[in-house]
């Protein structure tokens, strides 16, 4: 979800109300999708987001 809604233009903040999560957990995965790219998959967002990257 964070992913379709970058997307289509929102930003963290936004998506984090949407979603109703903690602004700091949809920063991280915003971070991990502009560093590795939009097509990287679920499973590695995941990863690194456990990594504390």
């Amino acid at each position: 979800m964070v992913r379709k809604k970058m997307l289509r233009g929102y930003d963290p903040a936004q998506i984090a109300d949407v979603l109703e999560e903690e602004p700091e957990k949809v920063e991280r995965i915003c971070r991990i999708l502009k560093a590795e790219g939009m097509e990287v998959s679920d499973e590695e967002i995941y990863r690194k987001y456990r990594e504390g990257q």
